[in-house]
């Protein structure tokens, strides 16, 4: 063999060892798990389930209605966050009211460990999801409660977050918000939606606003791109844009607006193409106009996908509120948004009830959460169908496997190998093999 051919048969080994090695490193692909069932694996929030299962203000007790849900998992590097607290009943407050710490900043640091570790205390009564955006780690803030989000009052500022350099920075630079539900990257802008006003004047006379804001400085500093009241004045409803999704050549706005004497929610989306923020209304129609969002998740190549529930209009438009009521009010279904914001409906998942949708950046895959609830049985049997998809398309699934537990599933993460539920039990389930299960 002559000396430039043993040189070539050498690099050529040497590249197919390389291959090899890379490979076996390699987490599997989700498609290819062999998982049977889930099995509690860690209760990370206990302080949190036994102050509000003890908790009184001597006229109800949180025990039964406070969110036990682990609202979302969020792997990210060689950390796993999730999302929990209250909301609606503003849990942390009454936690700190009593010397505890409120809502963190949590996460596991290996699949094989079940304790969880934490961070910042957030300020906020809620942390609902995270969003990794141009590789960084952001949370919007939900709905903020320390003392620096009080004394911006009577000026009402809102909450972001952003992981760097393994701390979390908080920015409280969100002019009107009182609550910020998502964010988005779009054409190097960082930016937000919620809802609020400006101030406490407006806040009294229940004037509420939905915002859109956008920060040139990474989230340091944040202006107002377009708030629009309630169609009503005066208090009678609420209104908030709850979700963005970031298309190539568009941002999408998804929320809603409500009437609390008809018990009704009416979607209300935008389009916002970098100089207006165009309502979709009987004036500018779009395919998406009645469907309430319940979630979104943008795309590498520059689309998306978007789930909801159709509004089928049969009463007049607009939605009773209330999961039973929702369950009733239309058709569930998941489009696909192309870089102009065509959708185009996934017919795989028309009428499925989507829970949650995870992205995997290392397989190149979608994990889809689907749940069908019994709570007519004693005990209550909750159905999870859990498929998965490759994110080229996404319309095609495979189904992984099916279970069912007395406890709702809310949210899905697979991370190193290993695929995770966050419960309705303020605890997270691993799914296991054959082989594992006791």
């Amino acid at each position: 063999m002559s000396q430039t051919k043993c040189q070539t048969f050498v690099v050529a080994l040497v590249i197919v060892f390389i291959a090899a090695f890379a490979h076996a490193g390699d987490i599997p692909r989700i498609s290819d798990l062999s998982i049977t069932t889930f099995a509690p694996w860690s209760k990370p929030i206990e302080d949190y389930r036994t102050f509000a299962e003890t908790c009184s203000d001597g006229e109800r007790s949180l025990g039964d209605i406070y969110f036990k849900s682990i609202h979302d998992l969020a792997p990210f590097e060689d950390k796993m966050w999730f999302g929990y607290g209250d909301a609606n009943n503003n849990l942390a407050s009454a936690m700190m009211g009593y010397g505890y710490r409120g809502i963190e900043f949590r996460y596991f640091d290996s699949p094989d460990n079940p304790l969880p570790h934490t961070t910042l205390e957030s300020g906020e009564e809620h942390i609902d999801h995270f969003r990794i955006l141009d590789g960084v780690l952001w949370a919007p803030g939900l709905d903020g409660n320390n003392k620096d989000d009080v004394s911006a009052q009577p000026g009402i500022r809102g909450n972001v977050y952003r992981l760097e350099d393994e701390q979390w920075l908080k920015f409280r630079e969100i002019n009107g918000g009182v609550h910020v539900h998502d964010i988005a990257i779009w054409k190097k802008g960082v930016f937000v939606v919620g809802s609020g006003t400006y101030d406490l004047t407006e806040w009294g006379e229940g004037n509420i606003y939905r915002y859109l804001w956008k920060s040139t400085t990474n989230g340091k500093s944040f202006n107002t791109v377009r708030r629009i009241v309630h169609p009503v004045l005066g208090g009678v409803g609420d209104t908030r844009w709850l979700r963005l999704l970031s298309l190539e050549n568009v941002l999408y706005i998804f929320g809603y607006y409500s009437i609390f004497e008809e018990e009704k929610i009416f979607p209300t989306h935008a389009r916002y193409e970098g100089t207006d923020v165009i309502p979709l209304d009987e004036e500018n129609p779009d395919e998406l106009m009645n469907i309430f969002c319940r979630g979104t998740e943008p795309l590498p190549d520059g689309t998306g996908l978007m789930w909801g529930i159709v509004d089928s209009q049969d009463d007049g438009p607009g939605m009773k509120w209330g999961s039973e009521a929702r369950k009733k009010a239309g058709q569930k279904a998941l489009w696909h948004l192309d870089i102009n914001g065509k959708p185009t409906q996934l017919k795989a998942l028309d009428g499925k009830n989507i829970i949650d949708i995870y992205h995997s950046p290392e397989t190149e895959e979608l994990i889809y959460l689907l749940r069908t609830d019994d709570e007519e049985t004693t005990p209550p049997a909750y159905t999870a169908t859990i498929l998965v998809a490759s994110r080229d398309n996404p319309g095609k699934v495979k189904e992984l496997l099916t279970f069912t537990s007395e406890v709702k599933q809310i949210s899905i993460a697979y991370w190193k190998g290993a695929m995770f539920l966050g419960m309705d039990d303020c605890g997270v389930w691993k799914g296991e093999s054959e082989s594992t299960v006791r």
